[in-house]
């Protein structure tokens, strides 16, 4: 674990991050106690009716958390740590492991904790799934963890438990019948699942379809201001859930590849005005009246756009004034990888399981895409489509990541 070295003065400077939690405590408690009772103290005050145990064993440092019936192992650090170590016996245990890595960043002289995010299972095992070696811990940066507190509450409130894996790893170190037993299992498992796929249809993709829309967050995107500001404020940012964006060095404002014609728009906060330009001339635009802003997801509104078009998206939200506005230039790919929305839409026909199965593919590769078929007026009637569209509408603004400044 890394610790940077800082003097006393500097300690007594460094800032406590956006949204910790002060812990009114007189006796010396443990780390995981800290967090534990941040994390009481946080649900509490959102009013939340969340059951967290175990009840008779909450401080047990060797438990895992249950929180509202999904299994969190809670990591710990100081504030002033780069890396956090994650103890991975819980890890081997087949089918037992955490479906969620809570962050936990803590100043144990005043107290005080922040929460800089949290992983799931499958995206812990992903990053560090090449530097495994039957060891008993490993540790990875802290800016790994996301969301904040924020995620963690949206998982366990709007997902379902069998919608986030207890998989955890397999230890090479130790030989046995388990492969083999594990083998026959994953047969007569995929048996089972061509049953209940023909049995149930598509309501066996609810979890992972769920899963999936759960996990995603707006990006954050700063508003460009015309007007003074002080030095060291914080910049205005909007929240764009679709289209999804990157930075662009080579240019002032964020980019967003499109391999689809028509993309949804869609903002994660009210908005005053939506325009799209074409060679900086308005082609289209909407504004919100006195009684009512815009909301929600915008359908494509004018003609699909052609292979390597470049357009601009502005969008100002609620609360700011006329030249306050962010914007993201929209370019569309290359022929090869470009596709018509409508042409899609045509082969899915009616077919609730395409529907999700396409949806549930690109929720991670092309987020655009499972958006706008997501949100489709041609997509088929469905519950499970129903529950992820209002996964996604109870979205509340992007997750905002509190780093320490260093």
């Amino acid at each position: 674990m890394i610790e940077n070295t800082l003097k006393p003065e500097e300690m007594e400077a460094f800032p406590i991050p956006e949204g910790a939690v002060f812990i009114d405590s007189g006796k010396g408690l443990s780390l995981r106690e800290l967090a534990i009772s941040a994390l009481q103290k946080t649900i509490n005050d959102r009013q939340l009716s969340l059951p967290l145990g175990p009840v008779l064993d909450l401080n047990n440092p060797k438990r895992l958390l249950i929180l509202n019936q999904f299994s969190i192992q809670v990591v710990t650090a100081g504030f002033t740590t780069d890396e956090i170590s994650i103890p991975l016996a819980h890890w081997y245990r087949a089918g037992a492991a955490p479906q969620i890595l809570l962050a936990a960043q803590i100043d144990e002289e005043n107290n005080v904790v922040s929460f800089p995010g949290v992983l799931t299972g499958e995206e812990f095992k992903q990053l560090v799934s090449d530097q495994l070696n039957n060891q008993k811990e490993v540790s990875i940066s802290v800016n790994e963890f996301k969301g904040g507190v924020d995620r963690l509450l949206s998982f366990v409130r709007l997902l379902e438990p069998s919608a986030i894996t207890r998989e955890g790893f397999i230890n090479q170190a130790d030989w046995s019948l388990e492969p083999i037993t594990n083998k026959i299992k994953s047969s007569l498992s995929i048996t089972a699942f061509g049953v209940a796929a023909i049995i149930l249809g598509p309501q066996i993709f609810r979890p992972r379809l769920l899963g999936g829309v759960a996990m995603l967050s707006g990006n954050p995107i700063e508003i460009a201001t015309y007007t003074r500001s002080y030095r060291g404020s914080v910049p205005k940012t909007a929240c764009l859930l679709s289209p999804s964006f990157v930075d662009d060095k080579e240019n002032s404002n964020p980019i967003s590849f499109l391999s689809i014609d028509k993309p949804l728009i869609f903002s994660l906060e009210p908005l005053n005005e939506v325009k799209i330009s074409r060679g900086g001339n308005i082609v289209w635009s909407q504004s919100a009246t006195m009684e009512k802003s815009i909301q929600g997801p915008i359908q494509w509104p004018i003609a699909p756009i052609k292979t390597g078009e470049e357009l601009v998206l502005s969008i100002r939200p609620k609360g700011t004034s006329f030249g306050e506005e962010a914007k993201i230039i929209l370019q569309a790919n290359s022929k090869d990888s470009f596709q018509k929305v409508d042409t899609i839409i045509n082969s899915l026909g009616n077919k609730k399981s395409r529907w999700i199965k396409i949806i549930n593919k690109n929720l991670r590769k092309d987020r655009n895409l499972a958006l706008t078929l997501l949100f489709s007026d041609e997509s088929p009637t469905s519950k499970v489509l129903d529950q992820a569209r209002s996964v996604v509408l109870k979205k509340e603004g992007c997750l905002k990541v509190k780093q320490l400044n260093k």
